[in-house]
């Protein structure tokens, strides 16, 4: 579930003890009864904890036939997750109706699924699961980093940002990068691997902060900045320039 700009607002109120006693008493009430809505306001409260904003930027012409399309619908909205092991996808919403065939097939093309069924990016052909140094040390009870090595990347990308938030590994902010983009949330992982390009303590880390970061620009059709990106991985020659100069050469065609 994707919380609207309405919803983000009464939550960081409302966390903020700022939100009046009504609006304070149904928002209680829709995070008691709405699982979607409480799995989507815990996970926003998380990334603004940990500084880890999502861009706010949207596509107006997505935004406009969203609003459009859900001013015909009247049945409530339905979920349905596929896991696969190359990239799992998520069916957004599903509408009744005639109204409600053209609202799913324009949300499919501009949604994850619609890299399957419409174009598909670049960068498809190179993402691939990053394994874990210690993937065979990990705690039974240590839900998030199993649910990655099983490559079960929507439940791994929020139970290893928990992780991280309780001081746990700071490593799994890179898994949890991967797990963003292999659960077809590739705009998550942007916000998170910006900040570890050239820091001092991740330096052992650069390949594959940067290789995954320009697969979450070339998802999110940043291209100019994946150029950037990857030139600059072909130049210093480290892991990842091979694949990076392939990347290069698909974006440049």
């Amino acid at each position: 579930m994707k919380l609207s700009e309405e919803d983000i607002i009464k939550l960081e109120a409302f966390w903020q003890g700022t939100l009046d006693a009504n609006e304070q008493a149904e928002l209680e009430r829709q995070l008691q009864e709405d699982e979607a809505f409480q799995e989507a306001a815990e996970e926003w409260k998380l990334i603004v904890n940990e500084g880890f904003l999502p861009p706010q930027e949207e596509l107006e012409e997505q935004e406009e036939i969203k609003r459009r399309m859900q001013a015909y619908a009247k049945e409530p909205e339905a979920e349905t997750t596929t896991e696969s092991k190359a990239r799992p996808f998520r069916l957004r919403r599903l509408y009744i109706g005639l109204a409600a065939a053209a609202a799913l097939l324009l949300l499919l093309w501009f949604g994850p699924l619609g890299r399957i069924l419409g174009p598909s990016s670049p960068a498809d052909e190179f993402f691939a699961h990053l394994p874990r140094d210690n993937a065979n040390l990990s705690d039974p009870g240590d839900a998030g980093k199993q649910a990655y090595d099983q490559q079960t990347y929507r439940k791994a990308y929020t139970a290893l940002l928990q992780d991280v938030a309780s001081s746990g590994d700071s490593l799994n902010l890179i898994y949890a990068s991967v797990a963003a983009i292999g659960s077809g949330q590739a705009e998550k992982a942007i916000p998170i691997l910006e900040p570890l390009v050239g820091a001092n303590n991740w330096q052992l880390y650069q390949s594959e902060i940067a290789w995954y970061l320009a697969l979450a620009y070339v998802y999110e059709e940043r291209d100019e900045q994946a150029i950037n990106l990857l030139e600059k991985m072909v130049d210093t020659g480290r892991e990842y320039s091979s694949e990076a100069q392939a990347l290069l050469a698909t974006l440049k065609e």
